[in-house]
């Protein structure tokens, strides 16, 4: 009974005594300017749209859409109203339109112009708030084909978030698209932004080998550095490592198949100095397990959802779009541990029919990870006990999977696919999660379900122990009282 009271005492302590921040997580704008919503046509109403049916187009958009500019501000003022003083903004990138006519409806120039006024928007609204941006595929011309080396746009960029970047990051996001800052208040806490579209498989500027840029090389001395001086890092960017977790006509790995092995290991071999791993370019909201070699949890990578909520146009994919969605990760400021975050979200349908003139005011609380989730924090090893409790409960009953898939699956579309995920959709979604390897990935896929029947066999055979154990007590029992 003391010690009961005595660790609550203790867990009250450590939570009073901690020093908590909170900062936002944005990602994926993709904000669609020639958005009209009275226009006829799909290809009118929005050319993020690739001419699909758009019947229902709204003021704050559709689910066939990139976000129209309405969209843009509510997400900014809401982030304003919900928490308006956080201690920085992370901002992962993609900020133009996906579109099949980029040289209509895009260009350099273009691009550049969408970047800015998403930028200033942002400025606006939080104009002392420190910004770390990271460079999404989307924020070029032509979209993913980022060289090393730097280019007129990565200078006309840097220019433009000259007043987010001390001297050093702005000469190292000039060159190459990626940077390092210290934490705001800090001297030994590092914001790490990777240029990840350099291992893109999209991008054919490179080749799937080499270091472009000499990315890999910065990593690793700056997480060296870190290490000797005591000091832990976030890491954040675009692209993440891994696979894609929608059910599709294949199976999607975003970077080079080297470049993906390279990045893996680097974060397995420092693991240890880096607190938190941020990133979008999904548009959904996942996670992922980073495995060291003795196949224990060495990081986890968490997915921020977009605020597009444009239906990806990806083969096979169904209900492919999402609600557009806004982080808030709260945090020791101290230590970096990774406490929790609260998820905000639009109900895109719902507020489209409302006639209030703040948008802002319709984005609602969604979750709270340790909440719905049941964990205690949101490091790695909270989600890899979270993946690994829902992988070995579908893959031995895909029909009875443990009711925090259920939510998982329900949040990873912010809350617009309300569906079942059947067998083929939760292979595809705990595949990704938990095999960010090539190797593991495709075992996991091509293998679904082994588990579970090993576990079957595994818990017949112990019943069968168990009871030949009783019944040979039993005799010898009968024997020993006969004599």
């Amino acid at each position: 009974m003391f010690g009961n009271w005595y660790l609550l005492l203790v867990t009250l302590f450590v939570a009073e005594g901690a020093n908590i921040g909170r900062f936002w997580h944005i990602t994926d704008h993709h904000w669609d300017p020639y958005y009209s919503q009275n226009a006829t046509e799909p290809m009118k109403i929005c050319p993020s749209s690739y001419g699909r049916h758009i019947p229902d187009a709204g003021p704050l958009g559709d689910y066939k859409c990139d976000a129209p500019w309405t969209l843009i501000q509510s997400s900014i003022h809401a982030m304003k109203r919900i928490y308006p003083d956080p201690d920085f903004i992370l901002w992962t990138g993609d900020d133009t339109l996906h579109t099949g006519e980029q040289d209509f409806y895009l260009g350099k120039e273009k691009v550049i112009e969408i970047i800015g006024n998403v930028s200033g928007a942002i400025r606006g609204v939080f104009p002392e708030t420190p910004i770390f941006p990271a460079l999404g595929n989307h924020d070029y011309h032509p979209k993913s084909q980022i060289p090393p080396g730097g280019s007129d746009i990565l200078t006309a960029i840097a220019d433009m978030w000259r007043p987010w970047f001390s001297d050093t990051a702005y000469d190292t996001f000039k060159r190459e698209g990626f940077y390092k800052e210290y934490l705001p208040g800090s001297t030994q806490h590092i914001m790490m932004i990777l240029n990840s579209n350099f291992w893109y498989d999209s991008n054919k500027a490179v080749n799937g080998s080499g270091d472009p840029g000499m990315e890999f090389q910065w990593m690793e001395s700056t997480l060296q550095e870190a290490a000797a001086n005591s000091h832990k890092v976030y890491i954040a960017g675009h692209v993440p490592p891994g696979y894609f977790e929608m059910p599709s006509d294949y199976r999607k790995r975003w970077f080079y198949n080297h470049y993906n092995q390279r990045f893996l290991q680097i974060i397995r071999e420092h693991k240890d100095v880096i607190a938190g791993m941020f990133f979008g370019h999904h548009h959904s909201d996942t996670f992922r397990i980073i495995k060291d070699s003795a196949g224990s949890v060495a990081q986890c990578v968490l997915i921020a959802p977009g605020v597009t909520p444009w239906a990806t146009t990806l083969g096979g994919v169904v209900n492919g779009s999402n609600n557009p969605g806004i982080r808030l990760i709260e945090y020791d400021k101290d230590t970096l541990h990774l406490r929790d975050y609260s998820q905000y979200y639009l109900d895109l349908a719902a507020a489209n029919q409302e006639s209030q003139t703040d948008p802002s005011s319709l984005w609602k609380h969604e979750y709270n990870a340790t909440s719905t989730y049941n964990i205690t924090d949101i490091t790695p090893q909270s989600w890899e006990q979270l993946a690994s409790t829902m992988r070995k409960g579908c893959e031995s009953n895909g029909s009875a999977c443990p009711s925090t898939f259920t939510a998982y699956h329900k949040m990873t579309s912010v809350s617009y696919d309300t569906g079942a995920c059947e067998v083929r959709c939760q292979k595809f979604q705990l595949c990704a999660i938990t095999e960010a390897e090539t190797e593991g990935y495709e075992s996991c896929m091509d293998n679904w379900g082994n588990h579970g029947e090993r576990m079957r066999s595994s818990n017949l055979a112990g019943w069968i122990i168990l009871i030949a154990s009783i019944l040979h007590t039993s005799l010898s029992f009968i024997a020993n009282i006969s004599t």
